[in-house]
């Protein structure tokens, strides 16, 4: 264990086999929801910069909506 206070940081040195056994032991702790309005959330709404809305109500209101509408 190498501290640097001065750095804020602490090194601790693992053998590359015990940070690989690691690996393979952790569990993925994202879990896709299969229903429910979590599930829409995380399969349908898009990113912010096209308007973080739900993309399957893109073009279903009838008009354009303008950049600065909102």
């Amino acid at each position: 264990m190498t501290p640097d206070v001065a750095a804020r940081k602490l090194n601790i040195l693992f053998p590359a086999a015990e940070i690989n056994s690691r690996k393979l032991k952790k569990k993925n702790s994202y879990s896709p929801e299969e229903r429910g309005y979590v599930h829409l959330y995380q399969q349908h709404v898009e990113q912010g910069h096209l308007g973080a809305d739900f993309d399957f109500l893109k073009g279903k209101s009838g008009r354009e909506v303008k950049r600065d509408s909102h």
